[in-house]
This record gives structure tokens, C-alpha cells and sequence, in this order.
């Protein structure tokens, strides 16, 4: 097991406390099981490219949209590895946009990645359904709902 490493806390903007509280919802849902910040981070930090996944322009628009400071404190306990890899990708995604990014910074466009995964999955669920559902075409009988 992972040596613990001494956390980080942060002080978030309420826009950012209720990112962190959708995605460990949705992130519950998915498993199936109860999840902790500390364990989405770690899901979401296994697969590795969310700093440069986003172009420019929608990482900047994220940003301005969930401002990262605030006055509600949290505490993010995560192995050593983790928060080594957090901070490589808080390096990382601050040179791509010619800024100096804190560990909230972090956090937050790794939320954010995981909401757009999210829903890019069900958009593209709704689209395999949609063509499953389509009888016009001969050679996909199916349900017509209208």
C-alpha cells in the first residue's frame, strides 16, 4: 500500500466544494459503493492525460466558471504517489496555459474532466439508443416512438 501523504488543504469557492460533492456522488453511483475525495482523485490521476485532454480556451472558460478559492476549507489525504502525480499534472496543465496553478487548480480540472467523460458517455449512450430505436432504416428494425 501506498505511503499516506500528509494531505493538502484546500479552500475552495462553493462552486468548486459543490463540484467535488456532484462528482463524488456521480463517482458513488457509478461504483456502486460509498467514495471519498481521496479515492476519486486516485481513480481519475490512474488515467493519465487530463492536462492537455481540454484545449486552452475550455480549460480558461472552466476556470473563470468555478473560481478555485474560497472560504470553505477541505482536506484531500492521498498517497505520496498521488499527490506527486497531482502535482506534475498541476505543473503540466499551468505551462500549457501560461499560468501559475495551485493543487485546488488541479483538482478542479481533474473534476472537470471526469463531468465532461461523464457526459460524453451518456451522449454517446443516447445516440447507440437512438439508432437502435430508428425504423426507417430496414436493417435496424426497431421501436418507433413516435
Amino acid at each position: 500500500m501506498a505511503a499516506e501523504h500528509e494531505g493538502f488543504v484546500l479552500d475552495v469557492s462553493g462552486y468548486l466544494f459543490r463540484l467535488t460533492t456532484e462528482c463524488l456522488r456521480l463517482f458513488s453511483n457509478e461504483t456502486s459503493e460509498h467514495q471519498t475525495l481521496a479515492s476519486l482523485v486516485s481513480a481519475r490521476l490512474a488515467d493519465p492525460g487530463t492536462e492537455s485532454r481540454h484545449d486552452v480556451r475550455t480549460m480558461r472558460e472552466h476556470f473563470a466558471a468555478i473560481p478555485t478559492h474560497g472560504d470553505i476549507r477541505i482536506r484531500l489525504a492521498i498517497s505520496d504517489t498521488n499527490a506527486q502525480t497531482l502535482e506534475k499534472m498541476r505543473l503540466a496543465l499551468g505551462l500549457r496555459l501560461d499560468t501559475i496553478l495551485t493543487i485546488g487548480d488541479a483538482l478542479s480540472a481533474l473534476l472537470f474532466d471526469y463531468v465532461v467523460e461523464l457526459k460524453t458517455s451518456q451522449i454517446l449512450g443516447r445516440l447507440s439508443l437512438e439508432q437502435c430505436l430508428d425504423t426507417d432504416d430496414p436493417a435496424r428494425p426497431g421501436i418507433r416512438l413516435n
